[in-house]
């Protein structure tokens, strides 16, 4: 009879760095801040923590969907993060009609 292999997983809430970058140690200025370019092609740099816990109903895709599963995480906090990132935008005129300086009266 064949035993199976035991996985132990933390379903804890986890909390890590925004600008970490499990895939390279050196990138966002070697995990300190998070750099991002709004719509209006504006930079901006992000400090923060990401709060995860993985979920018990995708258990199964952590441990064997996912071959890294923290990178996953990452990506999809990017992507949400590129929706949201607020768009600095021109005033938009008023559409009320302006009042016309009088014509100067003929001679």
């Amino acid at each position: 009879m064949a035993v199976g292999k035991v996985h132990k997983v933390n379903i804890a809430t986890q909390t890590m760095n925004m600008a970490h970058d499990p895939e390279n140690a050196l990138a966002n200025q070697a995990g300190t801040i998070l750099e991002a370019v709004t719509k209006d092609q504006l930079n901006t740099g992000l400090t923060g923590q990401i709060r995860y816990r993985v979920s018990e109903r995708n258990l199964y895709a952590y441990l064997f969907g996912v071959k890294q599963p923290i990178v996953h995480v990452m990506g999809y906090f990017v992507s949400v993060l590129r929706e949201r990132m607020p768009i600095s935008r021109p005033r938009r005129q008023s559409h009320r009609p302006m009042n016309p300086r009088p014509l100067p009266a003929a001679p």
